[in-house]
């Protein structure tokens, strides 16, 4: 089983972050295959960061951090 599907909601928020701030345009869809959770629960975990400040573009195309 790949490690990301073991995290916590702490641990995914911050992978998310991270491979968003890498570069990486992901739909709700494929970071829900990454870290086996429903697209409900990535597009909760997209609202907690934008909540804090973080800038994330997108949500069909896929989503992307502005810099």
């Amino acid at each position: 089983m790949p490690p990301e599907k073991d995290l916590n909601s702490v641990e995914r928020l911050i992978s998310i972050y991270d491979r968003l701030r890498k570069g990486e345009i992901l739909t709700a869809a494929n970071l829900a295959d990454i870290y086996d959770v429903c697209i409900r629960t990535i597009q909760r975990d997209i609202k907690k960061m934008r909540k804090v400040g973080v800038d994330i573009y997108g949500y069909h195309e896929g989503y992307k951090i502005i810099n």
